[in-house]
């Protein structure tokens, strides 16, 4: 006999999450990697809070200007290779901006066919 889940047994916001796995918007997807990746660096006194907070808001505002329709999950493994290779460089204003600019190019499908 096959188990049948009863998706009326679980809470609202559960089944928001299975039932729309899209829900979580790709922007917030991104600054949860980029404070999953760079927390340790935290820790350890390698980076600081702020830094990871003003290049995370610069991703966030990059990410914006791109048209809802154009933005693109497509490329998802080089937007986590950036930000792991990112993490390198946060003291350095110029090279955040890079950066950010970098990973919203990778998620707008008008740039990220040429990847």
């Amino acid at each position: 006999m096959k188990k049948v889940l009863n998706v009326e047994l679980l809470p609202k916001s559960t089944k928001g999450i299975l039932l729309n796995p899209f829900a979580k918007s790709l922007d917030e997807a991104i600054g949860g990697v980029v404070g999953a990746v760079l927390k340790p660096f935290v820790k350890l006194s390698i980076l600081n809070a702020a830094n990871i907070e003003a290049y995370r808001e610069k991703i966030k505002a990059r990410y914006e200007l791109i048209p809802e329709e154009n933005r693109s999950s497509e490329r998802i493994g080089l937007v986590l290779k950036a930000i792991e290779d990112s993490k390198y460089q946060l003291e350095n204003n110029l090279l955040q901006d890079f950066f950010a600019s970098l990973l919203a190019q990778t998620v707008d499908n008008r740039s990220n066919a040429d990847i």
